[in-house]
């Protein structure tokens, strides 16, 4: 791309429309069947578009973050995010709780749309004034950095791809970042069925534990930074799935009589998150060259998301099997199908683990 910066604000900016556009697409003059196209048209779109520049956008704001910063920018920006979203979500809930209580549904959705129209014009002000990529000064550079870095050619992204599947610590990396979102996503996905169904867990209670989850995340998030810092990318990982592990074996005891355990499990998971989620794209710096930056987070990104796929197929068709009232299991009168699931994440976890010490930390980094 000959201009980075313009090609994220315009397809950042069409994407966030596309959010928007969402609430007001039921009040388009046209049959229900259009408007049904139309709007999965626009979420397909709105998603295409924010993947195909959040991992640029990341990296252009990396470049303004020395190296060994990194891990705790983006925990401050992780926290920063957790706690906006949280005052924003229990503020928009008030609002619309208020005009569903009204009566006003018409109301509600225009709201919501207004809302993001004017979060995406904050968010993409902000994009405007920042600067260009700032580039670090090298050894060929002046130590006061007044000699720009010389521009490299543009490479074709086929050949960047090659060089990428060649890079076999990439590879090692993206495979336990896969392996480790199926594991994920073999639980989580089918969480919110478990709480209502099977625990009788109340709407205020779901809310409440989800707020406890995103502010212990949000505490977290800074010491985890400083201590990754302090080690390194591989080292935050395996902690934060060694939390990860102990969420899904809380989970494994968790039935209607001991529904106190999702408590445990929101706290645990929440911090695991902390610990892993920067550090799984922070550590792409390690082990590929920083121009590859963009494309090679896309490409582990794209690996992720169907290892997530996978994982919500598997348990689907284990829930399946299990039925509404489970089983007789290990004196559980009623071992549910998500117990069941939470074991196999434990042991995809394990896996994991074993392999980010055995494989990834023996590994050199070799980029910046």
């Amino acid at each position: 791309l000959r201009n980075r910066k313009r090609f994220s604000i315009i397809l950042h900016g069409l994407g966030a429309l596309c959010f928007a556009s969402l609430f007001f697409i039921p009040f388009l003059p046209i049959a229900g069947n259009y408007k049904k196209i139309i709007l999965v048209a626009a979420i397909i779109l709105a998603y295409i578009c924010n993947y195909m520049v959040s991992n640029i956008i990341f990296h252009w704001g990396n470049t303004f973050v020395r190296p060994a910063n990194r891990a705790t920018y983006g925990a401050l920006k992780e926290m920063i995010s957790l706690i906006t979203g949280a005052i924003v979500t229990f503020a928009s809930g008030i609002v619309v709780d208020h005009l569903m209580g009204i009566d006003n549904l018409e109301g509600a959705f225009v709201f919501l749309g207004i809302s993001i129209l004017v979060y995406s014009v904050v968010d993409l002000t902000l994009l405007l004034i920042m600067k260009k990529e700032f580039v670090q000064p090298t050894i060929a550079d002046n130590l006061d950095g007044t000699s720009p870095a010389k521009v490299e050619e543009k490479e074709k992204f086929t050949l960047i791809l090659k060089k990428l599947f060649k890079n076999k610590a990439f590879l090692a990396v993206t495979l336990l970042n896969t392996f480790r979102a199926m594991s994920v996503a073999i639980t989580t996905h089918f969480l919110g069925t478990f709480k209502v169904n099977d625990l009788g867990m109340s709407a205020t209670l779901i809310s409440a534990l989800t707020f406890l989850g995103m502010g212990v995340r949000a505490a977290v998030s800074i010491p985890f930074g400083k201590f990754t810092d302090k080690t390194s990318y591989v080292t935050g990982i395996i902690v934060g799935m060694f939390f990860n592990l102990f969420a899904f074996i809380s989970l494994i005891f968790c039935s209607n009589n001991t529904w106190y355990l999702m408590i445990i499990y929101v706290v645990l998971f929440d911090i695991s998150n902390a610990g892993v989620a920067m550090n799984f794209i922070n550590i792409t710096y390690n082990y590929v060259e920083k121009k590859y930056f963009a494309e090679a987070a896309s490409l582990k990104n794209a690996m992720t998301g169907l290892g997530s796929f996978v994982g919500a197929l598997i348990g689907a068709k284990i829930l399946d099997a299990f039925g509404l009232e489970g089983i007789n299991f290990l004196g559980f009168e009623h071992f549910y199908g998500q117990q069941a699931l939470s074991a196999i994440s434990a042991g995809l976890i394990v896996f994991c683990i074993l392999f980010a010490i055995f494989v990834i930390r023996p590994m050199k980094t070799t980029g910046k």
